[in-house]
């Protein structure tokens, strides 16, 4: 397995063993090749929007189940992913968004959209967040991605890259949280290692959690299914 690339160890496994189950949502069911297949088509349509290597992308998604298709295809266009909780007010999240270099924020809701202005002034009152932007972030609906062509893969990227960041969604001044690619392989491995391996991986962190890529990359590089 490339430990060292937990997405990549997935996307292997997958070749090898595409009817191997993968993910049990509420609705969905996929396999690990269907998952692959849907990730793959996410890093098409990201690199037509010009999405590359060290690019930031949004990630606000209801569904967990459809999150980690969306999520994976992300990393695998060689971008980091900036997950938000849902139901942000509209000028925070796009705050957040531009404070961390995102142009493009993957959705499967509609989201409101806020005008830009060059003035960085709070608007109404208190809220440090409550700024307009000083650019748009394009939204592009996750089914959209759905009839793209599967990304042919690039040679892997160095594990130290940035793969998530957690912005501070309640207090700017907070530092955002950081994960490499490196802090997941070791969770990835560890799992490995282990002996007795669980079955099935039960997911009840959200996405907006900086604990939700040590749940849901070393389960599914070491083939065990998720469910949502």
């Amino acid at each position: 397995m490339t430990a060292r690339l937990p997405h990549r160890a997935f996307l292997a496994l997958a070749g090898a063993q595409p009817n191997r189950s993968a993910l049990h949502g509420t609705y969905i069911r996929l396999t690990a090749g269907e998952l692959a297949h849907q990730a793959l088509q996410t890093a098409t349509v990201l690199a037509e929007r010009g999405i590359s290597l060290g690019d930031a992308v949004g990630v606000s998604i209801h569904d967990p189940a459809r999150c980690i298709p969306a999520v994976l295809g992300v990393l695998i266009a060689g971008a980091c992913c900036i997950p938000l909780t849902e139901g942000l007010p509209a000028r925070r999240r796009q705050s957040l968004l531009c404070n961390h270099g995102a142009r493009v924020l993957l959705t499967d809701r509609p989201q409101p959209r806020t005008s830009t202005t060059t003035d960085p002034t709070p608007l109404h009152g208190d809220d440090p967040y409550d700024v307009a932007p000083t650019w748009s972030v394009a939204q592009l609906p996750l089914v959209l991605c759905r009839g793209a062509e599967p990304l042919r893969l690039t040679p892997a990227r160095r594990p130290g890259r940035i793969a998530w960041i957690y912005p501070p969604e309640r207090r700017p001044a907070d530092p955002a949280q950081i994960l490499t690619h490196r802090d997941v392989a070791r969770a990835a491995e560890r799992l490995t290692a282990r002996r007795v391996r669980p079955r099935q991986v039960r997911l009840l962190i959200p996405n907006s959690s900086p604990l939700w890529p040590y749940a849901v990359l070393p389960a599914l590089a070491n083939g065990i299914p998720l469910l949502t």
